[in-house]
């Protein structure tokens, strides 16, 4: 005998699959745009004026709030032996070092 149930087919749904070859490669167009170029965060710390250090070194912390990328991590560490060293002459430069290190952990 019948119990009543009706057999339902579930319609089939077109799964795109992405490959991890196309996921790396999205995330490489996506990042450029919206991080800084850290070259160029070095190259303005190893600069003498100081007018725009703590406005860019904060802008770098704030864009970066979540952590850093491992192919970023050179530069990282470049910007923050620069900052170290100039912690000595100008304490200003202490509290971007620590958020910083905050962020590195």
């Amino acid at each position: 005998m019948d119990s009543g149930k009706l057999d339902r087919v579930k319609p089939e749904i077109p799964v795109k699959n992405l490959s991890a070859s196309h996921k790396i490669k999205h995330c490489d167009e996506v990042s450029p745009k919206s991080l800084l170029d850290l070259s160029k965060v070095i190259r303005l710390l190893e600069d003498p004026l100081t007018e725009r250090h703590l406005f860019v070194l904060k802008k770098l912390l704030k864009r970066n709030h979540s952590g850093f990328l491992l192919r970023e991590l050179a530069d990282i560490s470049q910007i923050l032996n620069i900052c170290a060293e100039k912690v000595s002459d100008q304490p200003k430069y202490a509290s971007v070092l620590c958020e910083a290190l905050e962020i590195c952990r």
